[in-house]
């Protein structure tokens, strides 16, 4: 009698497990370190004396490719469609990881956001890590990995690695993260993907 072919799931491997521990150990040390950092305050008070209205404008518009409003969507998009399926798939996952991982982490280190943003109302919740910096990353990430084989593949990953860039700047000059906390947040993403991409990377 034939067996039916097992579909499920395998359990992440030991190297997921360590990229994961690693990215807890590595971001929170990195958030208690950042309680008594001077530069993340001095990089703040440098960039906003660079402000004008055209550069308001500009990181206006550029911090929004971070949000999940746009991203999840993006995702949606990728996983409805038949060629991009496994794309979205990782996408997907790489996105709701780092989201909820921040969200997380936001809960456990509470730290107040700067005191003199330029987005009114002020977001909701803590300022580290930052959230569209992991979101960005983690949605940039997928994709690059999903597209290394492809001819285009190192010009697809400046453009995309400078775009998840410009997010995360937009984050110091909109004053509404520190500069630990984008870090933070960019290092969770490529941890957490590290992690996901050893685990279900290969199907890929």
């Amino acid at each position: 009698m034939l067996r039916e072919p097992d579909h499920t799931m395998p359990l992440p491997p030991t190297g997921s497990w360590l990229c994961w521990l690693a990215m807890l150990a590595l971001v929170s040390a990195l958030g208690f370190a950042s309680r008594s950092a001077y530069s993340d305050t001095a990089i703040l008070a440098f960039l906003a004396q660079q402000r004008t209205p055209a550069l308001d404008l500009f990181w206006r518009g550029i911090t929004h490719l971070g949000s999940l409003y746009l991203l999840l969507p993006a995702s949606a998009l990728l996983l409805a469609l038949p060629a991009t399926r496994t794309t979205g798939m990782l996408a997907l996952a790489s996105l709701a990881g780092a989201s909820l991982w921040c969200n997380a982490l936001k809960y456990l280190f509470d730290r107040p956001r700067p005191s003199f943003a330029l987005i009114d109302p002020m977001p909701v919740g803590a300022s580290f890590p930052s959230a569209h910096s992991a979101q960005v990353f983690a949605f940039v990430l997928a994709l690059l990995w999903s597209t290394r084989h492809h001819p285009a593949s190192p010009y697809l990953a400046i453009v995309l690695l400078a775009i998840a860039s410009l997010v995360a700047a937009s984050r110091l000059y909109l004053q509404v993260h520190y500069p630990s906390d984008v870090l933070a947040g960019a290092l969770l993403a490529l941890l957490w993907c590290a992690g996901l991409i050893h685990w279900i990377g290969k199907t890929i």
